[in-house]
């Protein structure tokens, strides 16, 4: 998707991984995933991971997207297999406009069997990974909540925002 206008430079963009104890085994992959990732040159992108284990998932989203000067937020679960081009591919509508922008398909790995498989979800039940405007989570945080955090988001989200879907 060719970009209306050149953003201004640097694009910072933060993903923020919230996770729970009793699931290292996923962050060496989820880090893995995170460091292949592709994006434009003026691009800078950082990843930042809150494992509290006092702390709704919901609660660690905000805290992250709070301690960051980033203009971009994406999240990041642990347990995803994520495309070298997420980031681009999801930060991009957000420069031509869109407030935010959800993944309808991911790729997992269980490390306990080695299965791998491809979701591919309906948005209304299901997303995958978020990305968003700093603007659009000042105007609505994460609910502190563990499970859901992310689809109540954008159920709240898409009564009043612009979203853009990527498959």
């Amino acid at each position: 998707m060719p970009l209306q206008f050149k953003p201004k430079l640097p694009v910072k963009v933060c993903c923020l991984m919230a996770t729970q104890p009793g699931r290292e085994k996923f962050r060496p992959q989820a880090l893995e995933s995170f460091c292949s990732q592709v994006y434009p040159a003026g691009w800078v992108v950082q990843l930042l991971v809150d494992a509290d284990p006092h702390l709704t998932l919901g609660a660690k989203l905000n805290r992250m997207a709070v301690s960051t000067t980033a203009d971009y937020l994406v999240t990041w679960d642990d347990d995803d297999l994520h495309s070298v081009t997420r980031v681009q591919r999801q930060i991009e509508p957000l420069l031509d406009g869109y407030d935010y922008s959800w993944t309808s398909t991911i790729h997992y790995h269980d490390l306990v069997t080695d299965d791998h498989w491809i979701y591919q979800g309906q948005p209304k039940f299901w997303l995958g990974g978020l990305a968003f405007r700093r603007t659009r989570w000042e105007k609505q945080k994460f609910l502190d909540i563990t499970i859901g955090c992310d689809t109540r988001w954008e159920q709240s989200a898409q009564r009043i925002s612009r979203p853009s879907i990527l498959t």
